[in-house]
């Protein structure tokens, strides 16, 4: 799998501050924490809910808090203040955790 490029044109003061903004969206700081954990694929659905519920009340609950599980992996991203993240995390692993998992083998 290839790396992902970020272009970033302008001017040098407003480029610089956009670096910052991305590096900080992606790594934390400045008061914003990033959590990443990986989640079995057979977990996935229960932790997202049909539609995305389960994800629309976490950020709901824990405002400011966003929670982003892309397409083609299973890393769980939340993003926000520091306690928010912790806490919203705790209930993600809960929720994992609780999940019913089915498997069917060939008999």
């Amino acid at each position: 799998m290839g790396k992902n490029v970020l272009q970033v044109r302008g001017e040098a003061d407003k480029v610089h501050a956009a670096l910052d903004d991305i590096k900080r969206f992606l790594n934390g700081g400045d008061g914003v924490t990033v959590c990443k954990f990986k989640v079995d694929e057979k977990a996935i659905g229960g932790v997202i809910g049909k539609g995305g519920s389960n994800i629309a009340k976490l950020e709901q609950e824990f405002e400011g808090v966003m929670v982003h599980i892309p397409k083609e992996n299973n890393i769980i991203s939340i993003r926000g203040p520091e306690d928010l993240v912790k806490q919203c995390r705790i209930r993600l692993i809960t929720t994992i955790a609780t999940t019913r998992v089915s498997e069917n083998i060939d008999i």
